[in-house]
């Protein structure tokens, strides 16, 4: 499957993930129940998956608009 989005997207997804594998943590280590703990590690580790894909390319792309504006700071007009 591919899917495309703005960088802006992208962004607000990663952040997003981010934020859901922190609360599936803290949930995995308060929940008794060996079942739902299995079932949200499986969940944990499917959203790793996905931020694993999309966190490299949000950082790259991010890198890459940082370095055209170095650029342009420092040759203005080039």
């Amino acid at each position: 499957m591919n899917l495309e989005m703005t960088d802006q997207q992208a962004t607000e997804v990663d952040a997003l993930l981010e934020g859901a594998l922190r609360d599936l943590s803290h949930e995995i280590a308060a929940t008794d129940n060996a079942r739902f703990r299995a079932e949200l590690m499986d969940r944990r580790d499917r959203l790793a998956e996905v931020a694993a894909t999309l966190r490299p390319l949000v950082r790259a792309r991010a890198l890459e608009k940082a370095e055209a504006v170095e650029r342009e700071l420092s040759h203005p007009g080039a």
